[in-house]
């Protein structure tokens, strides 16, 4: 089959290549618009959870989905002559892609990229001596590297290229990503906020303060900073904010120029050039919720880890491995650490705390059905055992 081009979607492309769910199954989503896979939300995989459809020649595999499109599992429920498990699925063998291509050959050329105009440097993508890294500096002192993001080869210029657009954007990624990191990076002027299910449409624009004579003041909320400045908003924790409380950022994210009713006396609030909402979210928090309406206002980026990033943070070799071995665990959908999970792993080794590090990596928030694969990934590399909840057995 063809790679598509650039943005385009050909209809029947086979399963996505970071869920193997075909791309059927990446509509409008349960509650949000943003290209979710249904079958990966209705089932709660939460390491794999597939906010958008991949093209990915990954996906053509052995040990991926079958091609069938009316099947699309994976080749562990194709026994007994080849015939598909999984209820009321009719597959009769695995199709590897031969047989897809045999099926359904291509109807056109493939696609060909134009020469770049530039020289640019390939190299394997283990060797990464030679690959272009931008480092910025984060609040104490440390340090971000830029990574590829959205069509982007950095993640940092991409952001801020966006904002000058003016284009309101969401950060999709699990915890500990590097979706504050990287807007601390971008933005250090902006105003922040943590969304919680208890604001309110006013606890986002006013807060209020009691004085020592009994009377009560209001104060501006990080919105209303950030509206009045001209400042980007960072709101983090977007879908797990109250349905109330997602008012204010209806006109003040639709290009009117005012929120409507902002201030204290009722009056339109207006928004100064240089505004843009920022939200950040993990898709599987518990209760996301995200309006539609405020959906449509956001332009979606997906934050991911890389081993490309991994090895570019000069990590031990060793965690490095353990990354790599559960990346091709159970086809590529076993959990894995992320990138804050690797420093505090990184920092006890370099304490030469073994036990500790391998806590950091085998705790609680690995999944139960993953804990065994991932303790017989980790135990051996750092030279301990591991108990059943991530605990170290001396």
């Amino acid at each position: 089959m063809r790679e598509p081009r650039p943005g385009e979607i050909i209809p029947g492309n086979g399963p996505c290549g970071r869920c193997g769910h075909f791309e059927g199954y990446h509509g409008l989503g349960v509650s949000v618009g943003i290209g979710r896979c249904t079958v990966c939300v209705s089932s709660g995989i939460a390491p794999t959870i597939c906010t958008a459809y991949v093209w990915s020649p990954k996906r053509q595999q052995p040990w991926g989905p079958c091609l069938n499109p009316a099947c699309g599992h994976k080749m562990s429920h194709h026994f007994k002559a080849g015939r598909c498990q999984q209820r009321f699925c009719t597959c009769e063998e695995f199709w590897f892609p031969e047989t897809y291509d045999r099926m359904y050959p291509p109807t056109v050329e493939p696609f060909t990229e134009s020469e770049p105009t530039e020289t640019t440097e390939t190299t394997d993508r283990k060797d990464t001596t030679h690959m272009t890294t931008v480092s910025y500096s984060l609040p104490g002192g440390r340090e971000y590297l830029s990574r590829a993001i959205g069509g982007y080869d950095d993640d940092v210029a991409a952001v801020r290229d966006l904002a000058k657009k003016g284009k309101h954007f969401l950060l999709l990624g699990e915890p500990g990503c590097g979706k504050t990191a990287l807007i601390q990076a971008a933005f250090p002027n902006a105003e922040n906020e943590i969304g919680h299910s208890k604001m309110t449409a006013w606890d986002m624009l006013w807060r209020p303060r009691p004085m020592p004579d009994g009377s009560i003041i209001f104060d501006p909320s990080p919105l209303t900073r950030a509206v009045t400045k001209g400042v980007p908003f960072y709101l983090d924790e977007t879908m797990r904010l109250s349905e109330d409380a997602f008012t204010p950022l209806f006109s003040a994210m639709d290009g009117r120029g005012f929120i409507v009713g902002g201030n204290i006396d009722g009056t339109d609030m207006p928004v100064k050039e240089g505004f843009v909402v920022i939200g950040a979210s993990n898709p599987l928090v518990r209760g996301a919720f995200l309006p539609d309406a405020i959906a449509s206002r956001f332009h979606i980026l997906t934050v991911e880890t890389s081993e490309e990033l991994l090895v570019r943070m000069n990590l031990d070799e060793r965690l490095l491995v353990a990354w790599r071995n559960l990346s091709s665990t159970d086809g590529g959908e076993s959990w894995r650490p992320s990138i804050r999970e690797m420093l505090a792993a990184q920092s006890f080794i370099e304490d030469g705390n073994m036990a500790q590090a391998a806590y950091a990596l085998t705790g609680w928030r690995v999944p139960a059905r993953d804990r065994d694969a991932v303790a017989s990934v980790i135990a051996p590399l750092l030279g301990v055992r591991v108990g059943a909840l991530g605990g170290v057995i001396r």
